[in-house]
């Protein structure tokens, strides 16, 4: 039997290596469009992130100033204090509830990195010490109470009790039921007219004087003073979060915070990280010079110059307008990118931010915001 032979051929080395470098050639380009779409969308998130956060921050600055000086039904403010109150007292007694009494005539209040080491929040283990705070950055405090009633003490709270005739400032324990029960010993003085008002009674025996022979029960609200400030870090190692000399270098990332009332001690709450640079300018209302009967105050409520730091204690009370600068950066560098942006700001006295010539995307935010409680006393 004849069997016919057939030869089989295949591919020669030739047409494999042209393949194979074919192939590659496409591999190729098909990484180089991977890389760069991911490039681009990490770049995108970073710019997204970026702007959110200086969004969120000017936001939550922006909320908190309108509020300030809201004492809910109490609309008078004291006469301000002799020198400017010390903003990190605790509601830990009797006087020092008096003395943050007495600061509520200021609702505005403001401080440069440098200034805050006079008040006793940069004592010794304190909460703002030079480590805590970016240099160059200023420092805002609000006062206010909550826009919401509350008669049950959810924490060691500080309330704020009042209706148009007066106000005191009172200490209730976790859990306390305040139209039931007694506040605890911290009570403060009272304000405006004399209802009868016994320290250590519940609010059910806290009338203010009648109107149309009804008794005027008063509002309670949580009493609120927040204080915000740059750090240099995420979260502190050391003693109540604060920022120290070995932070790991992950760590040191600038971070919008604020200090609050925490029962009765202050704790640091982070807010918005990336925010790099925070100042403040004051809008003050000093003309007319003259009373207004009506309302008992100078002015018009309308802005007559903007100052970083009012020259007297009593010119915070003429604050009607706040301006805010952020300046923002990414989270992240971008490789082989250089930021060679300069920033100026400011119309009181410009701020001139030099070119950091680092891998971070930065942009500055700015907001002008009225206080309407402030501006319409």
């Amino acid at each position: 039997m004849n069997r016919k032979l057939y030869k089989e051929s295949g591919m020669s080395l030739i047409e494999l290596m042209i393949a194979i470098a074919i192939g590659s050639v496409l591999m190729i380009g098909l990484v180089a469009s991977f890389k760069s779409s991911s490039d681009a969308k990490r770049e995108l998130e970073r710019s997204g992130q970026l702007i959110e956060n200086g969004r969120y921050a000017t936001g939550l600055l922006s909320e908190d100033i309108r509020l300030a000086g809201y004492y809910g039904a109490y609309f008078t403010l004291d006469n301000p204090p002799s020198a400017l109150p010390d903003p990190c007292i605790v509601p830990n007694s009797a006087a020092n509830i008096d003395a943050i009494t007495a600061a509520m005539a200021l609702p505005i209040q403001g401080y440069d990195d440098t200034s805050i080491s006079t008040t006793s929040c940069d004592d010794a283990g304190g909460l703002l010490p030079s480590l805590n705070v970016q240099p160059g950055t200023d420092i805002l405090v609000i006062r206010r109470a909550s826009t919401v009633e509350s008669y049950t003490a959810d924490e060691d709270s500080l309330f704020l009790v009042a209706n148009a005739s007066y106000l005191r400032l009172a200490m209730a324990a976790s859990g306390t039921d305040l139209t039931t029960n007694a506040w605890n010993t911290f009570d403060g003085q009272l304000r405006g007219f004399t209802p009868t008002v016994i320290a250590g009674n519940p609010l059910s025996s806290a009338w203010g004087p009648e109107k149309n022979g009804q008794k005027n029960l008063p509002e309670s609200r949580k009493y609120i003073l927040h204080i915000y400030f740059v750090s240099r870090c995420r979260f502190g190692s050391g003693a109540n979060g604060v920022c120290t000399a070995s932070e790991p270098e992950s760590n040191m990332v600038p971070t919008l915070k604020r200090l609050e009332f925490k029962g009765n001690s202050m704790q640091i709450t982070p807010l918005v990280e990336g925010i790099e640079h925070f100042n403040v300018e004051y809008g003050i209302d000093d003309s007319p010079a003259t009373k207004n009967l009506m309302t008992g105050y100078s002015g018009d409520g309308i802005t007559d110059t903007y100052v970083t730091t009012p020259a007297a204690v009593e010119d915070w009370q003429k604050v009607v307008s706040v301006k805010v600068y952020l300046i923002a950066r990414t989270l992240t560098p971008t490789s082989g990118y250089s930021d060679q942006k300069s920033f100026v700001y400011g119309s009181a006295t410009p701020i001139n931010i030099a070119p950091a010539n680092d891998e971070y995307r930065r942009n500055l935010f700015t907001a002008e915001v009225r206080p309407t409680n402030m501006a319409g006393r």
